[in-house]
């Protein structure tokens, strides 16, 4: 038969030979189960339809997705919590500082702005809230509690979270022996100590070894108090002020080192007695102020001038190692940001001052450095 004599002769021939008709035999029959395989699973043509992978962690109802940096720590109540019954559940808010927001008109999810508000900082919508010692003596996380009229904290390494605290923060000073570690995340502090005369000016959070991260500050004297080892970023201070002629300032420093205001909103606006100085105040009332690093902030007041570098030449200490960088001034208040200017007091003569980067919000045109 046919096939009896092509066995005979595929079997006479070299063994190299019967290998490479084999080789033959497969490809030819393998290669459209292959093609078949490598079609399975993909979508359509014009199907755009994606997998996203899926994010541990439960989200919290209503929450408003922030942006920034998020500390890693657990969320846990500590064992100090007084209550386990919420004392009421965080809504919706305004750009007015009354607690944060995040719907979209049609009930879409808002997109970030590019600088932090209220639907980027402060307790998450959906948030239950329960009551909190105001002095803190253990090291622990405390997440979704209310402080009733203030909070001391006096144990190194607390991560606050989803938190809100109604009076002033006493972080310590520095000194030997104070707490280190502080972080306040995605928290309202509303400090409710607005300035009551000319010369009070109560601060929201002072003074040393503390981290804001996506905080929403407002209705006090100056919003954050700073000297050393301090980080603030993706927060949004605002609503200080009390319409007296004390002088006030968003962020305000007298002396310090090693702080990092980076990406925050920062505005003063007291009313028309105009007490503001500034949205960022180094002053340097008390000894240097050094290595200092501002980037990627938004700055309004109706104050003088919305930075000061330094105190000027009338104060006995100056500013150096200051990083002022890739910062927006905003005309909100006045078309100089401040009353007189943008900025005064930015002495390049002192060591490592860096100007670069700083440009009006609205036109994006170059700021320059004024002494």
């Amino acid at each position: 038969s046919v096939l009896r004599h092509l066995w005979r002769k595929w079997w006479g021939s070299g063994l190299s030979v019967r290998i490479g008709i084999v080789a033959l035999l497969i490809i030819i029959f393998a290669a459209p189960a292959a093609y078949l395989g490598s079609r399975a699973g993909r979508p359509a043509k014009g199907d755009t339809t994606t997998t996203q992978p899926t994010k541990s962690g439960t989200k919290v109802p209503g929450h408003t997705s922030h942006t920034g940096t998020t500390p890693n720590s657990s969320a846990t109540t500590p064992p100090s919590s007084s209550k386990s019954a919420g004392q009421g559940t965080v809504g919706q808010g305004t750009t007015s500082g009354t607690g944060p927001g995040g719907s979209a008109p049609g009930g879409g999810t808002a997109s970030a702005p590019a600088f932090p508000d209220a639907t980027t900082t402060g307790v998450p919508n959906g948030v239950t809230l329960h009551s909190c010692p105001t002095t803190i003596t253990i090291t622990d996380t405390y997440d979704a509690c209310q402080f009733l009229g203030g909070l001391s904290v006096r144990a190194s390494n607390v991560h606050i979270t989803r938190s809100l605290i109604t009076g002033q923060v006493d972080t310590g000073d520095g000194g030997a022996g104070e707490q280190t570690g502080l972080v306040i995340s995605d928290s309202t502090i509303n400090c409710g100590c607005q300035s009551t005369n000319d010369t009070h000016t109560p601060f929201a959070i002072a003074y040393s070894n503390f981290t804001l991260l996506r905080v929403n500050i407002y209705n006090s004297g100056h919003g954050a108090a700073v000297d050393s080892n301090v980080v603030i970023q993706d927060s949004y201070i605002h609503g200080l002020g009390g319409n007296t002629e004390a002088h006030k300032d968003g962020i305000y420093s007298g002396n310090g080192t090693n702080v990092v205001i980076k990406h925050n909103t920062i505005e003063c606006n007291d009313g028309p007695l105009a007490g503001c100085t500034s949205a960022i105040g180094l002053l340097t009332d008390f000894s240097d102020i050094t290595y200092y690093t501002i980037d990627n902030n938004l700055l309004n007041t109706n104050g003088a001038y919305c930075f000061y570098a330094s105190g000027g030449p009338g104060k006995t200490y100056d500013s150096n190692h200051i990083v002022f960088t890739n910062n927006h001034f905003g005309r909100k208040y006045g078309q100089q940001c401040g009353d007189l200017g943008p900025v005064t007091y930015f002495d390049s003569s002192q060591p490592a001052m860096v100007w670069s980067g700083n440009v009006w919000d609205d036109t994006g045109a170059a700021v320059l450095p004024v002494y």
